[in-house]
Parts: C-alpha cells; sequence; structure tokens
C-alpha cells in the first residue's frame, strides 16, 4: 500500500486547516520540501540496503520478493560514501561540531534543490494517463 495523505487518514475525509493551508502555499512550500527530501532519500535507501525498513508496502514486497542485485557491494558503497560524509564535513577532524552540521546541512539541501529543479521540470508537465488507457512506450517518452 503506498502512502497515505493526511486527507486519508482523517475519520472525517476532509482537510485539516493545515492541510488547507499547505496546499494553497503549495508554491511556496515546493522547493523547501524538496530541499529536506535528500535527507529523506539517504536514510531510506540505507534502511533499505541494510534491511531495516521500508518507506511504503510496496518498497517492503520488493525488498523481499526481488532483493538487492549486489547486496554487499550496495552496503560497502553507502558505508563508504557515510564515512567519506563524515570524513569531509568534519574537516578531517578540524572542523567544530556546529560547522560540521552546517556543512552537512549545506551540502544535502544543496543536492535536493538540484534534484528538485531536475525532478519539478521532468515530471510537473507529463500528462497523465488512465491505467487502461495508457499508451505505448514510445509515446510515452515523447509526452
Amino acid at each position: 500500500k503506498q502512502a497515505q495523505s493526511y486527507r486519508e487518514l482523517r475519520a472525517d475525509g476532509n482537510d485539516s486547516p493545515f492541510v488547507k493551508f499547505m496546499i494553497s502555499n503549495q508554491k511556496y512550500f515546493y522547493f523547501p520540501i524538496l530541499l529536506l527530501a535528500r535527507l529523506s532519500w539517504l536514510n531510506e535507501s540505507f534502511k533499505y540496503a541494510y534491511g531495516l525498513g521500508a518507506a511504503s508496502e510496496n518498497a517492503a514486497l520488493e525488498r523481499k520478493t526481488r532483493g538487492l542485485q549486489y547486496p554487499v557491494l550496495e552496503k560497502v558503497a553507502i558505508a563508504l560514501h557515510y564515512v567519506w560524509v563524515v570524513a569531509f564535513v568534519s574537516g578531517y577532524g578540524r572542523f567544530s561540531v556546529g560547522y560540521s552540521l552546517a556543512l552537512f546541512l549545506l551540502m544535502t539541501c544543496s543536492c535536493g534543490f538540484f534534484l528538485a529543479i531536475v525532478f519539478g521540470l521532468g515530471h510537473n508537465g507529463m500528462a497523465v494517463y488512465d491505467a487502461d488507457a495508457r499508451p505505448d512506450f514510445r509515446k510515452l517518452q515523447v509526452t
């Protein structure tokens, strides 16, 4: 099952004042939320590779049935990535904790921003098709 919206989680099925506020102001929150999405992607990639949970029931089912293509390599690569990031943001032991945290957030949010630009341009203008009227692969790539 996919992640549920706040509307689906409410007993009456109506939007809360918070949801109404976020929807009416989403043009202001789109990029700031995607800046922080990179933090979620880092967390989920670690959890998925090490089998510590999944973001959705679909991801858990896929992990269970298909597994990882290169399980040892993926775990080692993620571990090396995190070791390198910690070493880099700490200035190899020279920077303060506050400076290191600020550098980590700057790196992560910058990456999230660049991914948001690509994601926004590549996905927001795409046509939406019903499952039973979905065109062939070639037409999907062009539209």
